[in-house]
């Protein structure tokens, strides 16, 4: 584990290798480390062999497996061609094998585990991660603190739409700016101006890092080592290193988002900057224009982010993947508990852990609270000192460089936050639009927008937050990928495929660590700007702390908080005693495969774990609430309509196996509340259950996901329920089974599936509302049927439960009831209602008659009956 004070943050996997020397997966391998691992690689064929010699297919085949992708680690971490060769004649061989206890069928029906946080599956994961907006960049290595370019420079981004009409060109900035340097050390934040590029989030991320540089000569600032001075000739002829430029200081400092993670930024860009023939640069600019580094920054960052033509990001993405500082994006609007997050972040910004920016929407224009002047989806940067005596928020306008970076109103008790917009005023000629010119404020507009704390979610949407990682201990962090499901995709199911991982949290608190723990969880991808696609994390107690009953709950399920962000950040303060959590990573989108890195950050000890061993056996089924079958939840009279489902639980193969458990999943699209029980029925349709029939399962209907467990069950047939919360509300969804016992799903057919069905409505009325005390006034019915049937009926009332019981008589010549044939037993008050069941009830000479009924007399009320049975039949009312 790392120690983050110290500070390095690089991508913590490590690996214990003889002579107890430890290695991260960021650097580097020694030759004495690839040695050995060369020797592992060797010992595990030989021992692969072996095994397949001794019959042990199972392990043989796993051993296979493990020693090949041993090889490709090695393989990733050699450049020598002849040794690449071997590399890959030994493994391909070492596949083949295995291939061929597979293709023998001599495996067991057993799933083959494999260990997802080995270093070889993590180093797999961040190499196939290198490819980032058609870049396939090299690995970061932290032991190189100036990397010499190994490739020649990246193609420069392509031009915005705006740029391209003003005629821009790529023009080296030894001519744009011959006096300019590449930085200077005295850079403030109202320096930098944003220009006619739809970047805001990216210029005010470098506004607020330069700004905080100044302040707290922190190294979050894209100080380079060594500044290179562009003028005439000396430099100009030299790239600019992406890793300089576009991830600038992660070397040796925080790289924790996915691109920088997934990268060693060796590649180079050349110093050429868009300008407009008129000799007018259209970038991000210093006031003074005596320095490049903001402008070929926000081009090496472009450049792995598709393009000048950015649609947008939000300034926590874009500063976390130059600066590794944790990203929090705080909603303004939904959910905000406004006191608790004005302490935090006032008392983090004033002791320089923290940076902000806010963020208007797409519906913020024109005049917001107290008549600012707002621009929509647009991004403000936070400059300045906060003074938590006088509770306030500076931000600076670097476009209004008039006003000093340190000012602060004297404004008594009130909490308040002065506010510029940062695109800068141009004169006419500029390159800007002249709607873009119209919209924004003219240099004889106010200096600053000052609004109250309590009034800024009526005008800004999100509060963008970046946290020091220092301010932590103890750091880990994992990579992992999960692949695409098996089986044909429908168009539907291709823009909706889902992947949900669990891992466990190990804290190690002593007395005197009160600390929170921090969950970053980072999308990987190869197109930053990709739509729907959506991940959550969420943390609960592990799961073997269970009730003794053995019901256990699984983790709630997180698709009810979903982001589309590339990135999602969960709080939580451990519990007193608390060790062990469950930690659920959840992604839905049209990705067929999902990788992500999870870093936990806490002052205690903090290690991520893998989650328990998936239990061996697996059955998923597809189903869907139709309009016969959306029963809604157990409170409507509707409720056994619901897709239900015979499990079936099979004998141990191994009379010494472990402590039974079975886990269910049901997922559906993240707009539906779903949930999930498992009750003892004997595997029969169930229409009311009682708190000691749930063998699994909760109250709480989640969006999107629910998940149930249970701990000891026996062999046997049990009755699984999947329900909407609102009846009639249509869609799909996918349960998956997994048990230590051999399972078997089956759907229960619905209710009066293969018979003949009629539907009567009636009510108790006076003169026939007897009760059950005169059971033969109330209203009548009579049946008529074919031959020989099954019948089946039952009675629901609507507007409340009432006590119901519903009865079969045989008639008499006369046409009245005369002998009791069925009843549906005593009256009960359940939701769906009273159910009789009446097998192989024979033809009789005179039809039959049903009689509703009641328990109490005179209660009047309208009904409901569906009258079931397997040959023709007629129902009317006498």
């Amino acid at each position: 584990m790392q120690q983050i004070g110290r500070v390095d943050l690089r991508p913590v996997v490590r690996y214990q290798l003889p002579g107890n020397t430890a290695y991260t997966l960021a650097d580097q391998v020694t030759p004495e480390q690839w040695a050995a691992k060369y020797h592992d690689a060797q010992a595990a064929a030989t021992r692969a062999t072996k095994l397949e010699l001794a019959r042990d297919y199972d392990a043989a085949f796993r051993t296979y497996l493990a020693a090949a992708q041993t090889y490709m680690f090695l393989l990733r971490h050699t450049t020598d061609a002849e040794i690449k060769h071997r590399i890959r004649t030994v493994s391909g061989k070492l596949v083949e094998r295995a291939e061929k206890i597979k293709q023998a069928n001599k495996l067991s029906k057993k799933p083959v585990a494999k260990n997802d946080l080995s270093i070889e599956e993590q180093d797999a994961v961040l190499a196939s991660g290198s490819l980032i907006s058609g870049h396939r960049l090299a690995r970061w290595t932290s032991k190189d603190t100036r990397p010499a370019p190994t490739s020649a420079a990246l193609p420069s981004p392509p031009m915005s739409p705006a740029q391209l009409s003003a005629g821009c060109t790529w023009v080296r900035a030894a001519v744009v700016f011959p006096q300019a340097v590449v930085a200077k050390d005295t850079t403030r934040g109202k320096d930098i101006l944003q220009d006619n590029v739809s970047d805001c989030s990216i210029v005010t991320a470098l506004m607020v890092a330069a700004e905080h540089h100044a302040r707290f000569r922190s190294r979050i600032h894209p100080v380079f080592p060594s500044p290179v001075m562009m003028a005439g000739t000396t430099s100009a002829s030299s790239s600019m290193e992406l890793g300089d430029l576009s991830v600038s200081w992660l070397w040796t400092f925080a790289p924790l988002s996915s691109l920088a993670v997934l990268t060693k930024p060796r590649a180079a860009i050349d110093d050429t900057l868009p300008v407009t023939p008129e000799k007018l640069p259209m970038c991000a600019l210093m006031k003074e224009q005596d320095q490049l580094w903001p402008a070929l920054l926000e081009k090496a960052y472009l450049t792995i982010m598709g393009g000048y033509d950015f649609a947008g990001s939000n300034s926590a993405n874009d500063l976390y993947a130059m600066s590794g500082w944790i990203p929090e994006n705080i909603p303004l609007r939904r959910r905000l508990r406004s006191e608790g997050t004005w302490d935090r972040i006032s008392r983090g910004f004033y002791m320089g852990k923290c940076v902000l920016t806010l963020g208007t929407s797409t519906d913020d224009a024109g005049s917001g609270s107290g008549g600012l002047d707002l621009i929509p989806s647009h991004s403000y940067a936070v400059i300045g000192k906060l003074q938590p005596l006088l509770v306030r928020i500076v931000c600076i306008n670097p476009a209004l460089n008039r006003v000093p970076a340190t000012d602060v109103r004297e404004t008594g008790e009130r909490r308040q936050l002065v506010l510029v917009n940062p695109w800068r005023s141009t004169p006419p000629d500029s390159a800007w639009t002249s709607g873009l010119r119209e919209a924004l404020p003219s240099a004889e507009d106010p200096e600053v927008m000052v609004i109250d704390w309590e009034d800024v979610p009526a005008s800004f949407a999100f509060l963008n937050v970046n946290w020091d990682p220092a301010s932590f201990d103890y750091n880990d962090r994992v990579h992992l990928s999960l692949p695409a499901h098996k089986g044909s995709d429908t168009p539907e199911t291709a823009q909706k495929r889902k992947h949900l991982r669990h891992l466990r949290l190990r804290l190690e608190p002593d007395a005197t660590c009160e600390s929170d723990v921090w969950l970053l969880l980072a999308r990987h991808t190869a197109n930053p700007l990709e739509k729907n696609e959506f991940i959550s994390l969420d943390v609960a107690l592990a799961s073997a702390i269970s009730r003794q009953d053995g019901v256990v709950a699984l983790p709630p399920p997180p698709a009810s908080a979903m982001t589309d962000n590339l990135y999602d950040l969960y709080r939580f303060m451990p519990e007193a005693g608390a060790s062990l959590y469950d930690v659920t990573i959840a992604h839905e989108g049209p990705s067929p495969t999902f990788a992500f890195t999870l870093t936990a950050l806490s002052n205690c000890n903090v290690r991520i774990l893998d989650g328990p061993p998936p239990l061996p056996y697996k059955v998923e089924v597809g189903g869907a609430w139709t309009a016969t079958t959306a029963g809604g939840n157990h409170t409507c009279h509707t409720f056994y309509r619901n897709p239900q489902y015979l499990l079936k639980l099979g004998a141990p193969i191994s009379p010494a196996a472990e402590q039974q458990r079975i886990e269910v999943l049901a997922e559906t699209d993240k707009e539906t509340p779903i949930n999930v029980r498992l009750l003892y029925a004997d595997g029969k349709r169930v229409d009311h259950f009682a708190n000691r029939d749930v063998l699994a399962g909760e109250s709480t209907y989640n969006y999107g996901r629910a998940s149930c467990a249970r701990d000891g069950l026996s062999p046997g047939r049990y009755t699984l329920v999947v329900s909407s919360f609102q009846p009639d509300h249509l869609a799909s969804f996918k349960v998956a089974v997994r048990s230590s016992l051999p399972i078997e799903l089956a759907a229960i057919p619905p209710e009066g599936a293969g018979m003949f069905s009629r539907r009567v409505d009636g009510a108790w009325v006076p003169g026939q509302a007897g009760g059950k005390s005169q059971p033969l006034e109330n209203p009548r019915f009579r049946l008529r049927l074919a031959g020989t049937a099954d019948v089946k009926i039952r009675l629901q009332t609507h507007e409340r439960p009432l006590e119901l019981a519903v009865s079969i008589y045989a008639s008499d010549s006369s046409g009245q009831p005369a002998q009791l044939v069925a009843s549906s037993g005593p009256y009960v008050d359940h939701v769906c209602g009273a159910v009789l069941s009446a097998p192989n009830l024979p033809l009789a000479a005179s039809d039959y008659i049903v009689i509703p009924s009641t328990a109490r007399s005179n209660e009047y009320a309208a009904f409901e009956m569906l009258v079931y049975a397997d040959t023709k039949l007629e129902v009317s009312p006498l």
